[in-house]
């Protein structure tokens, strides 16, 4: 297997291990009843400084960015890091939170397709065996049934189609500018854009209303999420993005697993489904992925 790919293939299955637990943690600060829009621009904020600390030997390169390259980082803080989570989080108040939460699992689908499109992976027969078994995997979120497709529904597709832009934006621009300053910049910018948009819509002062406790909260789960969103693009630095969302997916498993510990009770047959079926998915998908893989040179 080539070293790079296998390097890609290790922080994929990182960022999916501390996406399972920060989504667990995540779901702890929710409950404490901050407000959704409040807590992403507290958390994601968070991240952005811990990613600003980490590229720091980068940042004295930025005033040689070309125009266009300063463009692209704004594109990615605004498709990645801005409008999606805005429409997420506001269709996902509109809707029940485990159909959000199927939607948000589907990004590997989007970003499998779109892959192919824009980026020229290939797909064969076994991978996409493999995406349908994830699919199948998705199921019991939503108890095998239909759901309706209203407003809130249909702005988190739109989230999700973002994200799925945003992956796509990534394997492009990696190409001239390093996946950290990428990273700060989706994080950093982003937050910026929700803080603005929270200021326009009266709700920014929400944010004075936190207390301690919620901070302390706020700092555990982004310390998670600096964690994921490093491993995430440096993952992407290194493998073909359908392989690397595909893997994501195992963080659902991660999240059940870690919600069973915490209730002391053995996973429900729906969940064990769930995590045996996109286990088989991402094996099949992984497995019979192309390895050859020449990424930009980034350490």
């Amino acid at each position: 297997m080539n070293d790079n790919y296998a390097k890609g293939i290790k922080y994929a299955f990182a960022a999916a291990l501390i996406s399972g637990v920060a989504n667990f943690a995540n779901k702890q600060v929710m409950l404490s009843g901050v407000d959704p829009i409040i807590l992403n621009i507290a958390k994601n904020g968070l991240v952005g400084l811990g990613l600003l600390v980490v590229s720091y030997p980068l940042l004295k390169d930025l005033k040689k960015y070309p125009f266009k390259n300063w463009f692209k980082l704004i594109l990615i803080a605004v498709v990645g890091g801005c409008i999606p989570f805005i429409l997420f989080f506001k269709g996902l108040a509109m809707s029940p939170a485990i159909v959000g939460s199927f939607i948000h699992k589907t990004l590997f689908i989007w970003v499998a397709i779109s892959a192919v499109i824009f980026l020229k992976e290939k797909l064969n027969k076994f991978q996409l065996v493999g995406l349908g078994i994830m699919l199948i995997g998705l199921l019991p979120i939503i108890k095998f049934n239909l759901f309706s497709v209203g407003r809130g529904e249909m702005m988190m597709l739109a989230a999700v189609a973002f994200w799925s832009v945003e992956v796509i934006f990534i394997k492009k621009f990696v190409q001239d500018i390093d996946y950290r300053i990428l990273a700060a910049s989706r994080m950093v910018l982003g937050t910026i854009f929700i803080a603005t948009f929270s200021i326009a819509s009266g709700n920014f002062l929400g944010i004075l209303k936190l207390t301690l406790t919620d901070w302390s909260k706020i700092l555990i789960v982004g310390i998670f999420l600096l964690g994921y969103v490093y491993s995430w693009y440096k993952a992407l630095n290194f493998a073909p993005a359908s392989v690397v969302t595909s893997i994501l997916t195992l963080a659902l498993p991660v999240t059940i697993v870690a919600s069973s510990i915490q209730t002391v009770k053995l996973p429900l047959t729906g969940d064990l489904i769930t995590i045996l079926f996109i286990a088989a998915g991402i094996y099949l998908y992984v497995k019979f992925s192309e390895k050859p893989w020449t990424p930009p040179v980034r350490i």
